[in-house]
């Protein structure tokens, strides 16, 4: 048990910081490789399992458990890996059948300021959302993996048009390509997703509680946007923004982020994986298979390091 380590939440959040830091890129991350030191013996499992599953609780959930060194490699390298909200959820989360529709909503239309450094999909402030015309193309190249698709971009990603189509909020698979708007924003009361406004800034903001409120039973969600694992308010535990406002709804599995991404990375990332979905129809199988094209280089150098493959987890079997 991880419980049996001395680990305090200061060192959790240094191993957060190691690997969520755009500064650490290349560099040696020595709170994690302690962490992976101390756990090698709860790690070294027999060689014929093949898939993790980490319930965590707490301040534990910033962890990236699967970028965590193992055995001259990363754990993902070795393992299928999947989060669970609870250990009783993995009774509840039904299997990994691959939904036939798909329903994809990104490239929000804002009057936006350009970012020099790096683009995420983050939430600054109002001001700054930056426009994201590659979720245009991945999500047009994600769709194709299934046999019918639903597209709403530029004009047409507003929260009615998404709210409207209800036929097509369960059984599917649901994919946000858009800026996360975090807990204390400027514009709601609550977290939520970016989308185009209609008369003002919070009509284009589709909150958890309008998310719990629907019926999304039997879909997968893809919440491509930053760090959409996080906490619904202050205080509280990480999954239980919007991630959970989708497990209220009925969803049997939602894909998340847990830092800001990087926006081109985040556009070549997600298209190998439900390219790689297309194939197995199983999401951490394809993560697995893409992680391991980013560590190898097959996609760009660049991209070798966990900040740009690490952030990405599956919540769910």
């Amino acid at each position: 048990m991880l419980t049996s380590y001395d680990i305090f939440d200061e060192d959790i959040m240094e191993i957060y910081k190691e690997f969520s830091s755009f500064q650490y890129r290349g560099k040696a991350r020595e709170s994690a490789e302690t962490l992976s030191n101390s756990l090698y013996d709860v790690l070294s499992y027999d060689d014929d399992i093949k898939k993790i599953y980490f319930a965590l609780d707490g301040v534990l959930r910033f962890i990236p458990f699967h970028a965590l060194e193992y055995k001259d490699s990363y754990l993902i390298e070795k393992f299928t890996v999947s989060y669970l909200p609870s250990l009783s959820s993995f009774l509840n989360f039904k299997g990994n059948t691959k939904p036939l529709k798909f329903f994809g909503i990104g490239h929000p239309k804002y009057n936006s300021i350009k970012q020099n450094l790096i683009k995420t999909r983050g939430f600054q402030d109002q001001v700054s959302f930056s426009s994201l015309p590659e979720t245009q193309d991945e999500i047009i190249a994600i769709s194709k993996a299934f046999d019918s698709q639903k597209i709403l971009l530029q004009d047409e990603a507003t929260k009615e048009n998404f709210l409207s189509n209800t036929m097509l909020h369960k059984n599917s698979m649901i994919y946000f390509a858009t800026h996360n708007i975090p807990f204390g924003n400027s514009i709601t009361d609550e977290p939520g997703l970016a989308l185009t406004p209609i008369y003002n800034d919070q009509s284009g903001v589709l909150t958890i509680s309008e998310i719990s409120k629907n019926n999304f039973s039997g879909s997968i969600i893809a919440l491509s946007a930053c760090k959409t694992f996080d906490a619904s308010f202050k205080d509280n535990a990480a999954y239980s923004g919007i991630a959970q406002s989708f497990f209220l709804a009925g969803a049997r599995g939602v894909y998340t982020t847990m830092w800001d991404i990087e926006s081109i990375s985040a556009s070549v990332f997600n298209k190998y994986l439900f390219s790689n979905y297309q194939s197995n129809s199983d999401i951490p199988m394809s993560m697995q298979e893409t992680a391991r094209d980013f560590i190898s280089g097959k996609l760009g150098q660049e991209y070798k390091d966990p900040f740009y493959w690490a952030p990405y987890l599956y919540l769910g079997k």
